[in-house]
């Protein structure tokens, strides 16, 4: 309804292993086909929000049933937290920045919650971890 209230396009998408019917149309492309080809993701508590961010796609993390979900409960700068249509709408109002600012301003929270550094493999930084807890 924001979406549509702000004459923006949208289209659903959902996580592939999900099997149930929707109400609404669903896209048959993928996920980072449509990442690629818009300014804004609206979505709940969603690993594709933290794709979005990294991709410079701009993310309205909507939580209007309050959700007790700790990552994305502080944006850190990097995104904004809408409870209600009314609150979506304005996000939906702003055009998108560019990506290149989307990605700048969600630095800080990225690089909290993701790890980015591809220096070492996991199986090293696992080994690490168990290494510690053993040592």
């Amino acid at each position: 309804a924001a979406s549509e209230a702000e004459q923006r396009p949208w289209v659903l998408s959902r996580h592939v292993a999900e099997r149930g019917r929707v109400a609404y149309p669903v896209s048959d492309r993928s996920i980072d086909e449509l990442l690629a080809g818009t300014g804004h993701l609206v979505s709940r508590f969603s690993t594709v929000a933290l794709d979005a961010l990294a991709s410079g796609v701009e993310l309205a993390y909507h939580n209007p049933h309050g959700e007790r979900e700790p990552t994305f409960s502080e944006p850190m700068g990097g995104f904004t937290v809408t409870r209600s249509s009314e609150e979506l709408r304005a996000v939906l109002h702003e055009s998108p920045r560019a990506r290149d600012d989307v990605r700048a301003g969600a630095e800080a929270f990225l690089g909290h919650h993701v790890l980015l550094d591809s220096s070492t493999t996991p199986a090293e930084r696992a080994a690490a971890i168990v290494a510690d807890a053993i040592g």
